[in-house]
């Protein structure tokens, strides 16, 4: 490596050519990156849904989905199954191991589910669908297309426009609508006029299906021509389908289908979320992406469409409700402003301590690092995203350490005398190896990110690190001592002179610093260094306590400030929608009211706009017209008010509203975040009476817990069920059950006729009773059923009712009945003290009780449950293989476990640091400590080096020590500095953002400051109790006590290679 570093220090034209051939690829590369908000990954799922109208959430799960989960059994690279059985469809998902074959495993699921030969009578075919591309990765925007005074069909109509307006702009390819209604067409029979003509409803079902159709019958082929033979009756049309004749009268009349009946075509009764944008009725859609496709494209081709769309349409607008590629440059842009900023700070703390030209070079390591990066990343299929950017930010302070250690080092032999080229020859060589060792570790660090299981999309931030760390080596070890060697570079100021009088001035203050302020203090500290080595493990034990006390708070993913708040609200299931948006309408005045009266006291305006939606209520787990929920959007950016004041301002008054005081869910908060609730568990049991106890037993025990709020789980009850159970009169007048149950479900449900095709649409045709024959149990005790004979019977006498609730969604996971309970936190940062309560008191007393039901941690417990098991494998092995490494650098298991050493303290000090500000300990955390590690056995390494180049010099080892802290502290200082004030723009960036990164700063910031003062006063102490010990041990087996300098490994070693030379030239 000596010979390669001297060929570019004597040919620095190569290192021109390396630095053009970077920039040109790194150039390249960036502009041909897509970029998109999270990494493309492969979610390893296949979901199988099924539709059987008008079966209940029982009928799904015994009927579809247990069959559909017996047929998957056996299958291997199945990792889980999770099923849905909600009223008409049931959902099951397959969740693959890792490794799996997704494309083998589609397969053999699909030939399983299709195998199955005894679904319900009237259960659709099952359609197998893998999920190549899913969540934020594929999200781009929520658009909306809304009008002030249309109906909705109408609105269908304009939407329908839309999407085909956006699907032809060549950029989008994915679409899909949400509050968008289906059209079927409604043939209406009265009750009477079944009586009146004596017919059910199969017969009116039937002609339409017959009648109603167009056919190819065959040719006619002759040696003059051929003609094909068909028949076009088919319509779409409500008159028409009027006119099919049913029947014919003895006198020789029609009966058509308009005679007797109403036909319609109408939005489908089916439940559907209904949407209002700032109280304008509107359709919303979600515009997605492939892995292929580019975020910043699409969101360009949405705001041009938005602008023509709104300067063409009269009554319409086009709205971008919230879309991704924003929060994406604005990461962009924090990283490009915190890194100038960054840059600025490095040169000028170089600048003061060594040389402006020098500090250039050194700071010219973070853009070639990055460039060279985009090369590899495009090379590995990367983005450009959040995670991605994140890398970017997190390692931008501590790029140009190794580079701040070899241009210190090559400054030092400089200042001794030594020529430009000569002092960057010796200065690099001489650090090389302890530089490449650290810069090394760092990387072997950062690359576990790439096996934690569970953390597979952080795999392109390891991506982006342990790049632009290896570049730096490049450009440390090649690239800065061939600049540096140059006399315009490395020069002696002129006497006099401003750059003279600067350089002196801030050397002075250095070395005021390091031979007084930090030479008085290192003294007593090797003095007593037997009582000073326990200094750290006091600290390290404090900062355990105050942890494991909940002083410091922990949680997996740290509750943020969202852009988006919801209010929710449901009522009984069963009551209607306008009452519904009644509630939520009154909550949007009061939130419009609120807005006015911050932007009349403050000037500051909070909201951006809101949103309004009826048939669903998320967090709450309601589904129907009795639920619903309505989104706040808020700036941040430009706004200065906390949002804590905006809702202040508004829960007062909802709490008064007469609607809210007899709902029967209420949540008003910001969603749970990616990985779910901080408090959430799931219940299993195949005992299900047993479940059901225990469910209510841990709810109680749950909402006690102080700071526990918003209990509740995933199976509210539904509407009520009227449940029919037949007499012996039913056999008497010779009818089946099968045959009244049908006739009923033709009449309420309706008896499906046909299907057709209406533009992009599939239109059902439904015969049934009107609406206002299907509004009182009084209506369905007097239906009439039809016998065999003729014969019309009262329901009444064939049945008797009872009425109950049912769930409104039955879950299952692993084939087992799953209840998921979970709940929300007064202060979301207790997450770890209340888990560790339940965990440890209330679900061994839950399941003492109850022996057959199980429990299992969800949401960021189980991640973090699932990433920390996995790391601390990984915690292990990375640990062997850094020792190894420092072993290898030092020729001395011990001086490797030495190093390591240094990390513990300034890890804790890390941690400490999140206390004192107030954020808890999270997963973005651990990020900022892996770069943290690296940083501290950097500057370790170099440190230890010196000192055993001192022991070999000939110094005695508390000497050896104490002109090593001194000959290190400027390099040491700067390294410290330099990446502290990197990270400083950041840590004091006040945008939604920055909090993402604001806990990895922490790490680094406080790790670093409480690392270096171990480094600096206790690693000297920690080197010679060390020695002392191995003094002692020494003494305890031969006998005879040995000097310090005797023990020591690097005079050991020193003199078995001078023996070996010794036997060599002899």
């Amino acid at each position: 490596m000596n010979k390669v570093v001297k060929f570019f220090i004597e040919r620095p034209i190569w290192t021109n050519a390396i630095i053009v051939m970077v920039l040109l690829l790194g150039i390249f590369s960036y502009n041909s990156m897509n970029k998109s908000f999270f990494p493309e990954q492969d979610p390893a799922r296949v979901i199988i849904s099924v539709a059987y109208p008008g079966a209940s959430p029982a009928e799904m799960e015994e009927g579809i989905t247990i069959k559909v989960e017996q047929a998957l059994k056996g299958i291997e690279d199945i990792e889980h199954i999770e099923s849905k059985s909600s009223e008409n469809y049931a959902s099951i998902t397959v969740e693959a191991f890792p490794d799996a074959n997704m494309t083998e495993l589609t397969a053999e699921i699909e030939n399983a589910v299709n195998s199955i030969n005894s679904y319900p009578a009237g259960a659709e075919k099952p359609t197998v669908t893998r999920i190549k591309a899913g969540g934020m990765s594929s999200i781009v925007a929520w658009v909306g297309v809304m009008c002030e005074d249309c109906d909705l069909e109408e609105l269908k109509l304009k939407a329908d426009q839309v999407e085909n307006d956006l699907l032809s702009t060549g950029v989008i390819s994915q679409i899909e609508k949400q509050g968008f209604p289906e059209i079927e067409i409604d043939v209406y029979v009265e009750e009477d006029k079944l009586k009146e003509y004596n017919i059910l409803f199969d017969e009116i079902s039937n002609a339409i299906k017959q009648k109603n159709m167009d056919v190819t019958l065959g040719e006619i082929k002759s040696d003059v021509e051929e003609m094909i033979i068909r028949s076009y009756s088919k319509t779409t049309r409500v008159d028409e389908i009027g006119n099919i004749i049913l029947r014919t009268t003895p006198d020789g009349g029609l009966i058509r289908i308009k005679d007797i009946a109403r036909i319609k075509e109408r939005i489908a009764e089916s439940t559907f979320s209904t949407s209002y944008y700032e109280g304008m009725r509107s359709i919303v859609f979600s515009i997605k992406k492939t892995p292929d496709e580019d975020i910043t494209a699409i969101a360009n081709a949405v705001k041009k469409y938005k602008s023509e769309f709104n300067a063409s349409e009269d009554g319409y607008e086009f709205n971008v409700l919230f879309e991704f590629n924003s929060m994406l440059e604005d990461r962009i842009d924090l990283l490009t402003n915190n890194g100038v900023m960054g840059l600025v700070l490095v040169l000028i703390m170089l600048g003061m301590f060594l040389s402006t030209r020098l500090s250039f070079w050194v700071a010219f390591g973070i853009p070639f690092s990055f460039l060279g990066m985009f090369a590899i990343a495009y090379w590995f299929g990367a983005t450009v995203n959040m995670i991605s950017l994140f890398g970017m930010i997190l390692v931008v302070g501590i790029l140009v350490d190794d580079g701040i250690v070899i241009a210190e080092n090559i400054f030092s032999h400089f200042e001794r005398g030594k020529s430009p080229t000569r002092a960057a020859y010796d200065g690099t060589v001489e650090v090389l190896p302890s530089v490449f060792t650290s810069v090394i570790t760092t990387m072997v660090a950062f690359s576990i990110m790439f096996f934690v299981e569970g953390m597979e999309m952080m795999q392109e931030m390891a991506i982006v690190v342990v790049s632009c760390l290896g570049l730096s080596l490049v450009e440390a070890f090649l690239i800065l001592p061939a600049h540096l060697s140059s006399e315009k570079v490395l020069s002696t100021p002129k006497e006099g002179t401003f750059r003279y009088k600067f350089r002196n001035f801030f050397e002075s203050i250095l070395k005021y610093l390091r031979d007084h302020i930090y030479g008085d203090a290192i003294g007593p500290v090797i003095k007593y260094y037997k009582v000073a080595v326990f200094i750290p493990l006091i600290f390290i034990f404090v900062t355990i306590s105050l942890m494991m006390s909940g002083r410091i708070a922990s949680t997996f993913f740290p509750d943020m400030k969202g852009e988006m708040y919801t209010v929710e609200i449901a009522f009984q299931p069963g009551e209607s929608s306008e009452q519904t948006k009644q509630f939520l309408d009154s909550v949007r005045v009061i939130l419009q009211e609120a807005d006015q009266y911050i932007i009349s006291k403050y000037g500051d305006s909070i909201v951006k706009y809101s949103s309004l939606e009826l048939g669903f209520a998320e967090k709450l787990g309601e589904i129907g017209n009795h639920s619903g929920l309505l989104r706040i959007f808020l700036d941040f950016e430009d706004s200065s008010t906390p949002p804590d004041t905006l809702f202040k301002l508004m829960n007062d008054r909802i709490e008064n509203l007469s609607l809210r005081k007899i709902a029967s869910g209420y949540y008003f908060g910001s969603g749970e975040g990616r990985f779910g609730k901080a408090v959430e568990y799931g219940m299993y049991s195949e005992d299900l009476e047993q479940l059901e106890e225990a469910r209510t037993h841990f709810k109680a025990k749950l909402a006690q817990i102080n700071g526990v709020i918003n209990v509740k789980d995933d199976q509210p009850l539904g509407k009520n069920e009227v449940n029919l159970m037949m007499k012996p009169a039913a056999d008497m007048y010779g009818i089946g059950q099968t045959q009244i149950l049908n006739q009923i479900r033709q009449g309420y449900f309706g008896a499906e006729a046909q299907r057709l095709i209406i533009g992009t649409d599939e239109v059902k045709i439904w015969v049934k009773y009107p609406e206002e024959e299907r509004q009182t149990l009084t209506q369905l005790e007097n239906m009439r059923i039809k016998t065999a004979t003729g014969e019309q019977i009262p329901l009444y006498e064939l049945a008797d009712f009872d009425i109950e609730r049912g769930p409104v969604m039955l879950r299952r996971r692993d084939g087992v009945r799953q209840i998921t309970i979970d709940a929300d936190l007064i202060v979301p940062d207790s997450a770890g003290v209340v888990n560790k309560k339940i965990n440890e008191k209330l679900i061994p007393e839950i399941t003492e009780k109850y022996p057959n039901v199980k429990f299992a941690t969800m949401g960021q417990s189980e991640e973090s449950s699932k990433s920390t098991s996995s790391m601390i494998f990984l915690a292990w092995i990375l640990f062997i293989l850094m020792l190894i490494i420092l072993t290898l650098n030092f020729s001395s298991l011990y001086q490797g476990m030495l190093v390591l050493l240094s990390v513990p303290a300034g890890v804790f000090g890390g941690l400490f640091g999140h206390g004192l500000i107030g954020i808890p300990i999270s997963i973005f955390s651990s990020f900022g400590l892996l770069a943290l590690a690296g940083v501290l056995v950097n500057d370790s390494v170099v440190f230890l080096d010196q000192y055993n180049r001192n022991l070999r010099d000939g110094m005695k080892v508390q000497e050896a020590v104490f002109q090593a802290a001194i000959s290190r502290f400027r390099p040491i200082l700067l390294t410290s500095v330099t990446t502290v004030a990197g990270l400083m723009p950041l840590i004091l960036e006040k945008s939604f953002q920055a909090q993402f990164l604001i806990p990895t700063a922490t790490s680094v910031a406080f790790g670093i400051l409480f690392g270096t003062i171990f480094l600096q006063l206790f690693f000297p102490s920690a080197i010679l109790f060390g020695t002392w010990i191995k003094q002692m041990i020494a003494w305890f087996w031969t006998g005879t006590k040995p000097t310090m300098e005797e023990v020591e490994t690097a005079i050991k070693i020193q003199k078995k290679l001078d023996a070996k030379r010794e036997g060599m030239e002899s």
